[in-house]
């Protein structure tokens, strides 16, 4: 996709960033009033169901703490400009958008771990008519900002979906970013998607165990609640000092 890029996706994506996390609203709650999760055919059926689901999860919950990490490196290299630009740290090699690939790997494990079969095409659908808007209005803002360097990046590197490229070794890019600074930031996502995947097994449970079990689910929600909000009082009690300075702070594409 060029910088330039459609002048009415680019009014959509304005338009709909600021409401981007309600518009999954509607599918969770007609999944759990109205979601029925099939039965397992098996014991091979549902272990690759639970292991399929809690890796995708983990592993979008690690792109996007990987993605924020970059954002308090103390690396110097990539000066362009006078300005530090997130385009050879961490995932930012790989894909231009890794917190919205890890947003979408965290939903999509939700959605396999629920075990409706039609939830996920319809989480894939509802998250690409949100997304796809939302990127191409934030590519359009930040070919203006940066020009040719910008230009240059996007020829190189894929909006999305992640390329392998032998000049920037995975292993080597996420060794050298600020992982606390990163878990400092995203502790309560990666608190409240763990607490929402075990909130699943209850629901589904409760499916095949009869609605008198119903209560468990109160109790996942009350654990989702504190768990959520005990972590963000953690993170604001860590002294930003400890793990960003101001000037350390590269731009955020």
């Amino acid at each position: 996709m060029s910088v330039s890029s459609p002048s009415l996706l680019t009014r959509i994506g304005n338009a709909i960033y600021p409401w981007r996390g309600a518009f999954g609203v509607p599918l969770v709650a007609v999944v759990l009033v109205f979601g029925h999760p099939q039965l397992d055919r098996g014991c091979t059926d549902a272990m690759a169901r639970v292991l399929g689901g809690w890796t995708t999860m983990l592993a979008g919950l690690f792109v996007r703490v990987w993605g924020v990490a970059c954002w308090f490196t103390r690396n110097t290299e990539g000066v362009i400009g006078g300005k530090r630009l997130m385009t050879e740290e961490g995932p930012y090699p790989y894909t231009r958008n890794p917190r919205y690939l890890g947003n979408f790997l965290m939903g999509l494990g939700a959605s396999i771990l629920s075990g409706v079969d039609s939830v996920p095409l319809a989480y894939t659908l509802v998250w690409c008519a949100v997304h796809v808007p939302i990127i191409s209005a934030e590519q359009v803002t930040l070919g203006e900002r940066f020009g040719a360097v910008y230009e240059s990046y996007c020829r190189r590197v894929p909006m999305l979906i992640p390329r392998l490229d032998p000049a920037y070794p995975i292993a080597a890019q996420a060794l050298f970013v600020n992982w606390r600074g990163g878990l400092r930031e995203e502790v309560g996502t990666v608190s409240g998607w763990i607490c929402i995947g075990i909130f699943l097994h209850f629901w589904r449970a409760s499916h095949f165990a009869g609605w008198g079990t119903f209560g468990a689910h109160w109790l996942a929600l009350a654990l989702i609640a504190l768990v959520f909000t005990g972590s963000e009082k953690l993170r604001r009690s860590i002294p930003l000092e400890q793990v960003e300075r101001p000037e350390d702070r590269p731009i955020r594409p």
